[in-house]
C-alpha cells in the first residue's frame, strides 16, 4: 500500500492574545492627542461709564457729608440738582439719596419729597430710592418702630454701594441720632411717666441701652413698677444725645406732640 503525501501546513504566525488586543485601544505612551477646536466667542469690551455731572460733583458732596456738612450739602445738592443732562441716569442717586437724608438729619420733610418726587421714572424702583421713599414715610407719618428698622435696611443696601458705602450708612446713623433725640424731646413733653417697654419702641434702643441712656438724662427709673419718669431736657443738652447735634425740634409745639402721642400709642 503506497502512502499518500498530505499537504504541508502553511507555518503558524504569532499568537495574539486578548490583552494585546485590548491594548492596540489604548493610545501610544507618550502620544499627544489632537486639541479639540475651540469656538470662544470674541471678547466683550465693558460698558464704558457715563461722564455725569452728579459723578463730577460727588467728591465735593463726599467732603461735606464726612464733615456732616448737611445744610452745605443740600443747598450744593439742590443747585445741581435742576440740571437735566442724563437725569435718568442711575448716577443721579450719588446726589439725590445724600440730599434727601441731609433734610431728614435737619428734620425739613417737604423738601425731602420734592427731591425724591424730581426724580424721573426710570429711577423710582430702583432698590435706593425705595428705600429712601419708605424711610421717608414712616418719618412724616411718626411710625418710631418703622423708622429704626426701615434705617436700617436703607444703611445695608448703601453699605455695599461702591460709591455711597463711603459715606451713606453714618449718615443714616447721623439721622438716627437726630430723630431719636427729638423722640427724646416729645416724650418729657408728653409724658409724665411712661411704661419701658414703650419708651423702647420711641426711642427703638433695647432695655439694656435704655435704661443707662436715660439715667445719664436724669430719667428715674422705678424697678417695681418698670416705669420710666423723664425730666424735661434743657435746651443744650436736648441738642446733644449721643453726640449729634440737631437743629431746633419742630416736634414742640402742642399739636405735634399731642398727635405724636396718639400716633404712637395706636
Amino acid at each position: 500500500m503506497s502512502t499518500r503525501n498530505l499537504p504541508t501546513p502553511p507555518p503558524e504566525g504569532p499568537t495574539v492574545t486578548t490583552t494585546e488586543v485590548e491594548q492596540t485601544a489604548l493610545p501610544t505612551a507618550g502620544a499627544e492627542e489632537a486639541p479639540a477646536p475651540t469656538n470662544s466667542p470674541p471678547a466683550q469690551s465693558q460698558p464704558t461709564q457715563i461722564h455725569t455731572i452728579y459723578r463730577e460733583i460727588f467728591p465735593i458732596i463726599a467732603d461735606k457729608a464726612i464733615d456732616r456738612d448737611w445744610s452745605g450739602l443740600a443747598v450744593l445738592a439742590e443747585l445741581h440738582d435742576l440740571r437735566t443732562e442724563y437725569d435718568a441716569d442711575a448716577s443721579r442717586l450719588l446726589l439725590t439719596t445724600p440730599l434727601v437724608l441731609s433734610y431728614l438729619i435737619l428734620d425739613d420733610i417737604p423738601p425731602a419729597r420734592f427731591a425724591l418726587a424730581r426724580l424721573p421714572s426710570p429711577l423710582l424702583h430702583h432698590p435706593l430710592t425705595e428705600g429712601l421713599f419708605n424711610l421717608l414715610a414712616s418719618t412724616y407719618e411718626r411710625k418710631y418702630s418703622q423708622v429704626y428698622l426701615r434705617a436700617r435696611a436703607l444703611a445695608e443696601a448703601l453699605s455695599v454701594d461702591v460709591d455711597l458705602s463711603i459715606f451713606g450708612p453714618s449718615m443714616v446713623k447721623s439721622f438716627v441720632a437726630s430723630f431719636r433725640t427729638r423722640a427724646f424731646n416729645l416724650i418729657s413733653k408728653a409724658y409724665t411717666s411712661i411704661p419701658v417697654s414703650l419708651a423702647e419702641s420711641y426711642l427703638g434702643l433695647p432695655r439694656d441701652e435704655l435704661l443707662p441712656t436715660v439715667t445719664r438724662l436724669k430719667w428715674k427709673y422705678n424697678p417695681v413698677t418698670n416705669i420710666l419718669t423723664p425730666v424735661r431736657l434743657q435746651n443744650t443738652n436736648a441738642r446733644h444725645i449721643q453726640g449729634v447735634v440737631s437743629g431746633p425740634s419742630t416736634l414742640l409745639t402742642f399739636d405735634i406732640v399731642t398727635n405724636g402721642v396718639a400716633l404712637l400709642e395706636s
